[in-house]
């Protein structure tokens, strides 16, 4: 069996899936397997991952299209690997980055998941985006906002399939983010690498850039969730406020800073 199971998700993505799977098929880490999920593709994204030849992909189609959720479930639980890593059909996994993950999680058995930086670019402003460090502070941030940047991800599939882990269909377009805060929830570790993992294509075909209303409907929701994780209701008005001020930069009043101060002293 291979140390390492690669899954990645395609649903239309022939303009870019030959670059995210020859980044995986050159990784300098061998030992792996690379399962690709084609969800219910209508274009040549199928055709394009059959023209790879490579015994270490193990391809897989959907009839429909059921969202990158249950493709990646289903791709841990056809793993089998000691590790899985993630991937997306339309970012570039940099050299040594299966290594480097690799390495990390066999020297520290404490840690369940491990990610790391990305480089951005396509249509958005070309940066690096650094994820913090602390496992303390990772620990509190993801209660107001996601940390950890799934594309960069390696976990533990004994550690995820103990505790009952997957990505939930009712939280498509943002179950990474509500994966997080459970697996935390229930006592798994979490930490990021200060190193540059991925290439992290931003473009408007992107499933998340298509879908921005969801999205922010769904975190509006999920904001709910953790709230009342705490036992705490707030009204909608106070609710929207604080959404605001995590999700983004705002500008408020004395008023609303005062009211924003008591519902974080709350939480």
């Amino acid at each position: 069996m291979p140390e390492i199971s690669v899954v990645m998700p395609a649903y239309n993505a022939s303009a870019y899936i030959a670059e995210a799977i020859d980044s995986i098929l050159q990784q300098d880490y061998p030992d792996f397997e690379f399962i690709i999920i084609n969800d219910g593709s209508k274009d040549d994204t199928g055709e394009i991952i059959l023209s790879f030849k490579d015994p270490r992909i193990k391809y897989y189609t959907h009839p429909t299209n059921l969202g990158n959720n249950i493709s990646r479930t289903e791709g841990v639980a056809l793993a089998s690997g000691k590790y899985i890593a993630i991937m997306d059909s339309d970012d570039i996994s940099l050299p040594g980055r299966l290594t480097k993950q690799f390495q990390y999680l066999e020297k520290h058995w404490e840690t369940d998941f491990i990610g790391g930086a990305v480089e951005w670019f396509g249509d958005s402003e070309h940066k690096v985006e650094y994820p913090p460090l602390s496992p303390d502070y990772l620990k509190s941030a993801l209660f107001f906002k996601n940390k950890v940047l799934q594309p960069t991800i390696m976990f533990r599939k004994k550690s995820f399939e103990k505790y009952g882990l997957s990505w939930l269909p009712e939280w498509e377009n943002m179950g990474d983010y509500e994966l997080w805060f459970r697996a935390k929830q229930k006592g798994l570790r979490i930490e990021n690498m200060k190193d540059v993992l991925i290439r992290y294509r931003k473009s408007q075909t992107q499933i998340g850039s298509r879908n921005i209303v969801d999205r922010e409907e769904k975190l509006v929701r999920f904001l709910r969730v953790r709230l009342n994780s705490l036992g705490i209701t707030f009204p909608t008005e106070d609710e929207q406020l604080l959404f605001r001020f995590i999700r983004t930069k705002i500008e408020i009043n004395k008023e609303d800073f005062e009211k924003l101060k008591n519902l974080f002293h709350r939480i």
